[in-house]
């Protein structure tokens, strides 16, 4: 602020502020005339879209905080200071912990633009979620409730009773009006920023999928919503650990309350770097901290408002989150071109927005890929996930049949059905393969998505793992440790610590030690995966003799390992009981009154999601590529579902949460087939539930 700026304040102030807040501490309550205002003005890092000023008025010595429209603003609605200030008011003496407010000044002549004033809480503020000072887990864990608390108040304030009837749009549908109105913010910035690599794509692609008839994202709810509730704006007790005040309301609105939880969420999906400008939680022993992991945060908010723990669609949520926070960087960028960036801390988080966009498009194809909801977490949201189809010829193309009463097809969808394909893990097993590998960097303590980053850093031709999947090494001793070997070496290190960079700004060597494991089980490793590709479902069993039984083809599409002898030890209770289910397996694989054909990665060297195995699944059906559209595919993961959409083939998205549905679905598309077959040939009825 200039010292024009702040004369002007010393004019205007001492007209319109409380007479306590001018006077010496030593004179008279009624003491009259007031002294000469003078003010020390101070920038406060961390308002980083609205300048904001600490100013110390003297003789009083009390403090208060500025916050301004910065000098140009290029998207009318940006920068509400106005609106800060009337969530500030309205809340003032409730549940939800803010500062006081004095007044707000709409005249552009006293310091540039609009500004508001608050009062200045004594606290602390963590801009790290480690919180740095506090020693103790316990504290910390209950750091962390009292910021769930307070989320938890905000959410659950009576906000029609307090005035805020008209500050948004009380009807449900906040997602859809918020990405509308992301798209349009993001394209008049652009005129001066440009668009991030993939932004513009992911504006498209996250619109798409909440606009889906009938789709499983979950935007039926309102409540007053802060917007930006993170660590940095909360302001904690100077000694005790709860919050007494929430910061940075510019954001705020009716809205949904998810969106305020993933948006406190994003933190676990940032690396843990000290003294970066920003820093999260990936890659740290939160259990040792006294923090909770990102599913203990959700049940526990959850818990707190008395609702049901969002499913699948909660990847959607943060794949929300993380494309908003592109939107403001991209704000942040077109700032800095015209030379008004409020905050040396929001340049240098410019380097972040690549990494956004590629977290926000790894989410929303989780989402997918869950059928409308979350990123392998949990739940199918209330009603659990729908079944999503894929109809090549264009009927139906990728609709969202919602639960619990799964929407019928026309006739003309099921008559041309003659084959249907099942993956094996994930589908025909309860347990996923991908979330066992999940389940084990937990539980070894390892960065949360490093063991999918070394095998993708690995490259598809030489990767060992993909070379196992494609049957070209056997999964032996040997190439368990040429494994570990690949998974712990500099590449792999330099694969994750380039993320972590993305994020941090930091180099390698500056990264926790914890990054960068020296040793990892590979054979612990594949016993998770190989627990869940043996833990086979019986309902899903069923439906596949439904669908003999009703002269369906059916087949299995699977990538798979070629296990040698002796690999796993007889003499080890787990191992033992491993090859016994193998075993198992094997039968049912090779049990032709099940499946007429099964093609297999490990003997076709051919991995999903590699076109070469579709056209092997093709000549072992006796089927040309024409046909494909006779053929409906079933996998959990969505890069293979893709895959074979390409090749004309129909598919379905199958989820822990739509298991039920998509079991009863083939078994309502066998009865459709009897049904016709007894109707002489043709289908007389839409029983077929898909």
């Amino acid at each position: 602020m200039d010292p024009v700026q702040v004369a002007s304040l010393e004019r205007y102030l001492p007209q319109v502020l409380p007479a306590a807040l001018l006077r010496s501490p030593a004179s008279s309550p009624t003491s009259f005339p007031l002294p000469p205002l003078k003010i020390r003005a101070t920038i406060l890092e961390g308002g980083q879209s609205n300048p904001t000023f600490l100013l110390t008025l003297q003789p009083s010595g009390d403090r208060i905080v500025l916050r301004k429209k910065p000098a140009l603003v290029k998207v009318a609605s940006a920068h509400a200071v106005e609106r800060e200030y009337r969530v500030l008011q309205a809340l003032q003496h409730s549940a939800v912990p803010v500062p006081p407010v004095y007044l707000l000044c709409d005249d552009a002549s006293i310091v540039g633009t609009p500004f508001y004033l608050m009062g200045f809480v004594e606290g602390r503020v963590f801009r790290d979620p480690t919180l740095p000072g506090v020693k103790d887990p316990k504290e910390r864990r209950e750091c962390f409730q009292a910021m769930l608390e307070t989320l938890a108040a905000i959410h659950t304030v009576d906000w029609r009773g307090r005035g805020l009837g008209t500050f948004g749009k009380p009807e449900v549908g906040y997602f859809g009006r918020q990405l509308k109105r992301l798209k349009s913010v993001m394209e008049k910035q652009a005129e001066d920023a440009g668009y991030f690599p993939g932004s513009r794509e992911l504006s498209e692609d996250m619109l798409r999928v909440v606009a889906q008839p009938g789709g499983a994202v979950r935007d039926d709810e309102t409540c007053l919503v802060h917007g930006d509730y993170k660590i940095d704006n909360v302001v904690f007790h100077p000694s005790e650990p709860r919050v007494v005040a929430v910061l940075d309301w510019e954001l705020s609105t009716l809205g949904h309350p998810m969106a305020d939880l993933a948006n406190l969420s994003m933190m676990f999906f940032v690396p843990s770097v000290p003294h970066s400008p920003v820093s999260g939680l990936l890659g740290l022993e939160l259990d040792q901290l006294g923090i909770p992991d990102e599913e203990d945060l959700v049940k526990e908010y959850c818990q707190l408002v008395g609702r049901k723990p969002p499913g699948r669609e909660w990847r959607f949520y943060t794949a929300f989150l993380f494309f908003k926070n592109v939107v403001v960087l991209q704000g942040v960028e077109a700032r800095r071109r015209q030379g008004v960036a409020s905050s040396k801390l929001a340049v240098k988080l410019l380097d972040l927005a690549p990494i956004l966009v590629q977290i926000a498009a790894q989410h929303l194809e989780e989402a997918q890929e869950a059928g409308g909801g979350g990123g392998g977490e949990g739940g199918g949201g209330g009603g659990g996930g729908g079944i999503r189809v894929s109809n090549t010829a264009g009927v139906a193309e990728g609709a969202n049949f919602p639960s619990p009463h799964l929407q019928e097809l026309p006739q003309g969808q099921v008559d041309g059905i003659s084959t249907v394909v099942f993956d094996w893990g994930g589908v025909l097993t309860s347990l996923s393969p991908l979330s066992s590998i999940r389940d084990f960097e937990a539980s070894h303590n390892l960065p949360k998505g490093y063991i999918s980053i070394a095998i993708h850093a690995a490259g598809d031709a030489h990767g060992l793992f993909q070379r196992v999947e494609r049957g070209e090494l056997p999964l032996d001793d040997s190439s368990l440790r040429a494994w570990e070997v690949e998974l712990t070496s500099l590449k792999s290190h330099q694969a994750y610590a380039a993320v972590a960079e993305r994020f941090s700004g930091m180099k390698a060597q500056d990264l926790p030690s914890s990054f960068f494991p020296r040793r990892l089980d590979t054979r612990s490793m594949f016993r998770h995966i190989i627990e869940a590709s043996v833990t086979i479902d019986p309902s899903m069993l069923a439906a596949v003799q439904a669908l003999r039984a009703a002269g369906f083809r059916t087949a299995v599409l699977t990538n798979d390992f070629r296990v040698a002898p002796g690999v796993f030890s007889s003499a080890h209770e787990r191992e033992a009981w491993l090859w016994a289910r193998l075993d198992i397996m094997g039968r049912v694989l090779n049990d032709r009154s099940l499946f007429e054909v099964v093609v297999s990665s490990a003997a076709t060297r051919a991995r999903k999601p590699e076109q070469r195995v579709y056209e092997v699944l093709f000549e072992a059906l006796g089927l040309p590529m024409s046909s494909a559209n006779q053929i409906l595919f079933l996998d959990d993961i969505g890069r293979n579902l893709k895959a074979a959409q390409a090749l004309g083939i129909r598919t379905v998205l199958v989820t822990d949460e739509n298991r039920e549905q998509v079991v009863a679905a083939l078994k309502g598309l066998a009865r459709s087939r009897l049904q016709a077959k007894a109707g002489g040939g043709r289908l007389t009825e839409r029983g077929s539930r898909l």
